[in-house]
């Protein structure tokens, strides 16, 4: 979303403040192992959407040829 505000970067944000965040997501169930999951998963559908699309294009080409 344009113009939305998102927050300082991590990076310029005190130590303590990025430790004491990383400590809480850790306290809640949140791990690296989780993002790899995520990108692992966005991977796999944009694959997914990507084999569908050329599905779709080789069909209507199909068509196409057909007529």
């Amino acid at each position: 979303m344009p113009g939305a505000y998102c927050g300082p970067d991590f990076k310029s944000i005190s130590e303590p403040a990025q430790n004491a965040m990383i400590e809480y997501l850790y306290e809640n169930g949140v791990r690296p192992e989780l993002g790899l999951a995520v990108e692992y998963l966005s991977w796999n559908k944009e694959q997914r959407l990507y084999m569908a699309w050329l599905r779709d294009l080789y069909l209507h080409l199909s068509k196409e040829v057909d007529n």
